[in-house]
C-alpha cells in the first residue's frame, strides 16, 4: 500500500480470519459469562437473560451523520502513529 516508486515494494496478504483469531483470549468458554444466541419469539427473536427473556429490537435505518472521508485521507496519518515511515 506504501510500495516505493523504485518498485521495490511488496503485497502482504493475510487471511482476517487469522487476524481476528490471533486476537482472541485462549481463556476456556463460560456459557454463563457469555450473551445467549438469540432465538425464534413469534414473529420476532429474543435472548435468555437473567432477568428473563428479553425481545430483540428490530433493526431500524439509521441516517449518515455525515460524508465519509476520501479514500486515503487519512493514510499518512495513521501510518505515522503507528510508526510506519510514509516518504
Amino acid at each position: 500500500m506504501t510500495a516505493p516508486a523504485d518498485g521495490t515494494g511488496i503485497l502482504h496478504d493475510a487471511a482476517m480470519t487469522d487476524v481476528v483469531a490471533a486476537t482472541l483470549d485462549d481463556a476456556p468458554h463460560d456459557p454463563h459469562q457469555s450473551a445467549t444466541a438469540a432465538r425464534r419469539s413469534g414473529t420476532g427473536w429474543a435472548v435468555e437473560t437473567t432477568e428473563g427473556w428479553v425481545p430483540v429490537a428490530q433493526p431500524r435505518r439509521r441516517e449518515p451523520a455525515g460524508d465519509a472521508p476520501r479514500m486515503g485521507e487519512h493514510t499518512t496519518e495513521v501510518l505515522r502513529g503507528l510508526g510506519i515511515p510514509t516518504a
